[in-house]
């Protein structure tokens, strides 16, 4: 049976794939830090044993394992963020989920990361990675590739690392594309409950949005649809630098969700 340890474990995603997939294996330890995400790792995956800060884990702590499987906070590498790099904190991650596997040595390790890890502005970062694994032993086969070329209607890339251990590297290739046909619109309810819906007392202000600035907001609007406009500046630039006026769906916070961005300047949920 194959054993596997997950770090940065979220909810589970890489252990999901695992069981929809059908693979027998025994899921050996996680590694989650935040509390809310691992409420639902537990409620999805049951009591599985969490280390719960990667930085406090020694290499040889952890049990044996063929797989494992990590997602390093993608923060310090995503356009959508600031790009510092190894300069945030989240972005030296990887170097404690090396530990776990310059020690443990398992069969086969998959990590996944933002397409931004691999450009230009942190391909020193990427490089260096590539070499840590390969010092610890690893063939590594690497690739950019988007959701929807896999059977998800979402447009969303993401860099795969996939390390074999050099005593048992035979080669590696990642799947070919297809297109199962799936579309977002076979995925949307046709009926959404009302409490999800936005009442005209719960529109925004937009004195309580942002303090007051000469490229402040001067209109934002929550429909029945769940979306806003408005004329965006102030702290919305850094999320919205190429258009002055955008469409988001609103969050629980009152803010516009900053990561569904398209490229003619709409943001649709």
């Amino acid at each position: 049976m194959l054993k596997v340890g997950s770090c940065f474990s979220g909810i589970g995603c890489w252990e999901l794939g695992l069981k929809y997939l059908e693979i027998e294996h025994s899921q050996e330890f996680c590694i989650e830090y935040d509390k809310y995400p691992y409420a639902s790792y537990k409620a999805i995956h049951g009591d599985i044993k969490n280390y719960n800060d990667v930085t406090k884990v020694e290499g040889d702590e952890v049990e044996d394992i063929d797989l494992f499987t990590y997602s390093p906070p993608c923060q310090a590498f995503s356009i959508a963020g600031k790009g510092l790099g190894v300069d945030d904190h989240r972005g030296v991650l990887f170097f404690d989920a090396l530990r776990i596997i310059q020690h443990k040595q398992p069969k086969l390790c998959i990590m996944e990361n933002v397409k931004g890890l691999v450009g230009k502005k942190h391909k020193e970062t990427f490089e260096s990675i590539l070499q840590c694994l390969t010092l610890a032993g690893y063939t590594n086969y690497w690739k950019v590739l988007n959701t929807k070329n896999y059977g998800i209607p979402q447009n969303r890339e993401r860099v795969f690392i996939v390390s074999i251990r050099n005593d048992i590297d035979k080669g590696f290739e990642f799947p070919a594309p297809f297109d199962n046909g799936l579309r977002l619109k076979d995925l949307l309810e046709d009926e959404v409950d009302e409490k999800f819906y936005l009442t005209d007392d719960s529109c925004l202000s937009a004195n309580a949005a942002l303090a007051p600035t000469d490229n402040t907001i001067k209109i934002l609007q929550a429909t029945k649809q769940g979306f806003i406009e408005c004329e965006v500046g102030g702290v919305f630039d850094n999320s919205f630098p190429d258009s002055k006026t955008r469409r988001g769906r609103v969050q629980e916070n009152g803010q516009i969700c900053p990561t569904l961005q398209t490229s003619n300047g709409i943001v649709s949920g």
